[in-house]
């Protein structure tokens, strides 16, 4: 799996946002991210307030002649790119941490317990919020098969993901670029986080 964090200053200058950056409010921020044809991909997200999103999952896309995401447009395609859009940093200061999880195996443990945090209310919300930490942090023990591997690293230069070429920098930044791998056997999981001050 591949991933890559790019930020837009107001003069619309590009950048790659490295792990543990620190951003200011109002930096518009977009992760873009490749990965394995037929694999599940979530992208979960935890703000600064301590709330849990799911931002993406490939459920939706599991079905490759309905696929809207930039891919090959033929049933051979190796990797799947997709994109979550521009999104602007808030008011609200502190950690800003995005999973990543790329899975040989749909988590439905996992789907449901976001399931019943964004059902739930009040302490119970606490209480599921507390349970999708753990599963985040168990989370090969989800798979049938065990142990998983799994290296992440910066690619010494970001690449561009899907088919897109336009608009690019003096140092071949893209707004689709690509600038972390992530390798793994049976599940690969990210946390990526931004210091927004």
């Amino acid at each position: 799996m591949r991933y890559g964090f790019v930020g837009k200053h107001e003069d619309h200058a590009l950048f790659v946002i490295d792990e543990g950056a620190p951003l200011k409010s109002g930096v518009r921020v977009k992760l873009n991210f490749e990965y394995p044809a037929g694999a599940w991909l979530y992208v979960c997200y935890l703000s600064s307030n301590g709330i849990y999103s799911l931002l993406f999952t490939s459920i939706a896309y599991r079905d490759i002649s309905s696929l809207s995401l930039t891919s090959a447009q033929d049933t051979d395609a190796e990797s799947v790119y997709g994109s979550l859009g521009w999104l602007t940093l808030d008011q609200n200061t502190g950690t800003e941490t995005f999973f990543l999880i790329a899975s040989v195996e749909r988590l439905q443990v996992f789907e449901k317990l976001i399931s019943n945090y964004d059902r739930a209310n009040g302490k119970s919300r606490k209480r599921f919020a507390k349970r999708i930490s753990q599963a985040l942090e168990n989370l090969p023990s989800q798979l049938a098969e065990a142990p998983n591997i799994q290296f992440v690293k910066r690619l010494e230069k970001p690449v561009i993901g899907g088919a897109t070429f336009r608009e690019l920098t003096d140092d071949g930044l893209s707004e689709h670029s690509l600038s972390h791998e992530a390798t793994g056997t049976h599940i690969i999981h990210v946390a990526f986080t931004i210091d927004h001050q």
